[in-house]
């Protein structure tokens, strides 16, 4: 009898271990399951959308997104890339809710948000996205600083530049082997990795590239990748690709039409963007106070591309009047000193000064140095002389000089004139 009380209690004992024991495991397998896996390959797999931005009154507002909050599934799909995303939102009809899953402080959550845009800026996410993401970004880097030296011409620098871009190319190959990047990644990354002065061949390869990411994925998709990852990073021949095909279907989109006409100019293909810009006052498409400033900027741009120097300043100073703005005011001094309006060049230096005081303070020596060339297109070679003197031997003022009128037409002429004036 004492012997099987002995054994009840060593059996009540025993069991209450193993509840316990269960328990514990079971909370531990629970904390386990809220962080993303180490495993790449794993359900949640640490990959999504990464929210950067919530904007105010939006659908993402009102569901509870958060800064930081990683979006990994949208309804019944999974989200990996952009892409995907894209893909999962447009398989619901507008005006429809759908949940969410996130995860948020290394917990999954869940929220509810209306169909269609949902009001965010976000970044791709996950360990080798991130790692591609720092291999495009070195390249990137390395052309920001040439653009700042002198010796930007240089072999070494050029060789320096192939090296960063073939580690690129070995890591995007080595993930398209493994399967650790989306195919659209992959592509978007490849298109990435041409510049606009590449060689004939490596331009067609980009063309190809773009026609097969316009091919196989959805519009919307293809319109975020134009905007984010070509045109604002400056891949302006992948831009303008994207956008031709958007404008055959919708001719009349004020917006494509007039950031194709930018990205043409940036170029020097001035005619194209000149007639992607007047399509726009020619169609009487509907503008505001914005559309109409960089309707008119985008003109003044390709007008001071084909030396047409009267209209590029008529059109500059209307920009310039709807909204004020460094950019436009420089167009004004760069077409009046190539054209040697002397006068015109330091009326649009005051109004710089005047209306931009901010802007204009640490551009000096840029402003002196448009002003020399519009001396020196006037005839006025000394004045330019004393003008220049009091910059010479400061060579990051020259370098500055050069990296700030590169992007203008004429802006090689700036910076030769200029060099060979603090020579002296």
């Amino acid at each position: 009898m004492n012997h099987f009380r002995s054994l009840s209690r060593f059996n009540l004992l025993l069991a209450l271990f193993l509840f316990v024991a269960v328990m514990s495991g079971c909370a531990a397998l629970s904390a386990r399951s809220s962080k993303p896996p180490a495993d790449p390959k794993g359900p949640i797999m640490g990959r999504g959308l990464r929210v950067t931005t919530v904007y105010p009154g939006s659908p993402a507002q009102r569901a509870g997104l958060r800064t930081f909050d990683l979006i990994f599934r949208y309804g019944e799909h999974d989200v990996v890339d952009e892409a995907s995303y894209f893909a999962a939102r447009e398989s619901y009809a507008q005006g429809a809710t759908v949940p969410l899953l996130i995860l948020r402080d290394g917990r999954v959550s869940q929220v509810t948000a209306e169909t269609g845009w949902l009001g965010i800026e976000s970044q791709e996410y996950g360990v080798v996205a991130i790692k591609l993401a720092q291999a495009m970004e070195k390249v990137t880097k390395h052309d920001v600083r040439a653009e700042r030296q002198n010796n930007a011409d240089l072999p070494a620098v050029q060789l320096e530049r192939n090296q960063l871009v073939a580690e690129a190319k070995s890591f995007i190959d080595q993930t398209e082997q493994e399967g650790t990047l989306t195919p659209t990644q992959i592509l978007v990354a490849r298109i990435e990795l041409i510049s606009d002065d590449a060689s004939p061949e490596d331009l067609q390869r980009q063309s190809e590239l773009v026609s097969k990411l316009v091919a196989t994925q959805l519009r919307s998709y293809v319109e975020k990748a134009c905007e984010d990852r070509f045109f604002e990073k400056g891949f302006y021949r992948a831009a303008i690709q994207c956008y031709k095909e958007q404008l055959k279907s919708d001719p009349d989109d004020v917006s494509v039409r007039l950031n194709a006409g930018f990205a043409l100019n940036r170029l020097g293909m001035y005619a194209e963007a000149q007639e992607s810009a007047a399509y726009v006052f020619d169609h009487k498409l509907e503008l505001g106070p914005h559309g109409f400033a960089v309707a008119y900027s985008v003109l003044a741009n390709a007008m001071l591309g084909r030396g047409q120097y009267r209209e590029g300043i008529a059109l500059a100073e209307r920009a310039f009047a709807v909204e004020p703005n460094r950019f436009d005011i420089c167009m004004v001094m760069m077409a009046a000193a190539e054209s040697g309006n002397v006068r015109k060049v330091a009326e649009a230096s005051r109004k710089f000064q005047e209306q931009l005081p901010q802007e204009f303070a640490p551009r000096q020596a840029q402003v002196a140095a448009v002003e020399a060339l519009g001396l020196v297109r006037n005839n006025q070679r000394e004045k330019a002389l004393e003008l220049a003197r009091e910059w010479k031997g400061n060579e990051p003022v020259g370098v500055e000089v050069r990296s700030y009128w590169k992007n203008y037409p004429g802006g090689a002429d700036v910076w030769a004139n200029w060099i060979e004036l603090t020579k002296n």
